[in-house]
C-alpha cells in the first residue's frame, strides 16, 4: 500500500509528539531509505 507523504505526515501528527519507526512502518510502506529521508525532511521543517 502507497501513502502519499502528507497524508503520512497528517497520520503521524495524530499519534502526538513522539512516535517510533516501527509507527511509521505501520502506515506507510516505503522503505527504510525513504522512511530516514521523509524523517529527516520533516525534521528540517519543524
Amino acid at each position: 500500500m502507497y501513502m502519499r507523504k502528507n497524508t503520512l505526515s497528517e497520520r503521524l501528527a495524530d499519534l502526538g509528539e513522539t512516535f517510533t519507526i516501527e509507527d511509521i512502518r505501520a502506515e506507510s510502506s516505503m522503505s527504510d531509505t525513504a522512511l530516514r529521508k521523509f524523517l529527516y525532511r520533516l525534521e528540517k521543517q519543524g
